[in-house]
């Protein structure tokens, strides 16, 4: 997969000298075909798909991309991927007569609507249990440190005694942190995320667009009707 860097700095493949852009703003890798996954490179004003705000998504060349509120066209730098201008593609307009057969993927399309609801719910289910471990492990932490302050305080047993417990504590409270794995968990749950939310015909994905936005649209850039 072929890779573009846009940014402010003059070694980008696409600089734009503009003070709003960052350094390294985003970059874009060729997918396959006129498929391209776009990230932002934490820029300082943004990076917006559709008039959405991302962080990384699956973009075409129709869609409509900026920049901070610098707006980028990205059928200018095809060329930059090895591809040519006859390989581009316009946005489809929804047919006023019954689609064919083939192009109609409006039952399959619905599915996604459980797929998008069921993938918010499982990432709010793995942020709420890394805030309950975080929650509990500095409530050890807290009752180690008080022990041991009440201890120094009243000595109420033998330090040797009661460094075997306060340690242990102190350690499983800052120890625990590194183990909790939400970020790993939220990675393999977008992997699995992003496997499942494309496009029935194309088989593209579709970012983290809500279900409602794609509804809206009504049919995809490869003419699959989503909504009649």
């Amino acid at each position: 997969m072929q890779t573009i860097t846009i940014g402010r700095n003059s070694d980008n493949n696409v600089p734009l000298n503009y003070p709003q852009i960052s350094k390294y703003h985003a970059k874009i890798t060729h997918l396959g075909q006129l498929s391209f996954k776009l990230e932002d490179l934490e820029s300082s004003n943004g990076t917006f798909v559709n008039n959405q705000q991302v962080t990384r998504t699956t973009i075409s060349p129709t869609d409509q991309i900026k920049f901070a509120n610098i707006s980028f066209d990205l059928h200018k730098y095809l060329h930059l991927f090895g591809l040519t201008g006859t390989q581009q593609q316009t946005p489809p307009q929804a047919s006023q007569q019954a689609p064919p057969p083939s192009l109609d993927f409006t039952v399959d399309f619905e599915k996604l609507r459980n797929v998008y609801a069921d993938y918010r719910a499982a990432q709010a289910n793995i942020r709420k249990k890394e805030k309950m471990q975080n929650a509990a492990l500095g409530l050890i932490g807290g009752l180690a440190a008080l022990l041991g302050a009440v201890n120094l305080y009243f000595e109420l047993m033998d330090k040797k005694i009661l460094g075997m417990i306060v340690v242990p504590l102190m350690l499983l409270s800052v120890a625990g942190r590194f183990f909790i794995g939400s970020e790993k968990k939220l990675a393999d749950l977008y992997d699995q995320f992003r496997a499942k939310y494309v496009c029935p015909k194309c088989k593209n994905h579709l970012g983290e667009y809500t279900y409602e936005a794609l509804a809206a649209r009504k049919v995809c850039g490869c003419k699959a009707i989503w909504v009649k």
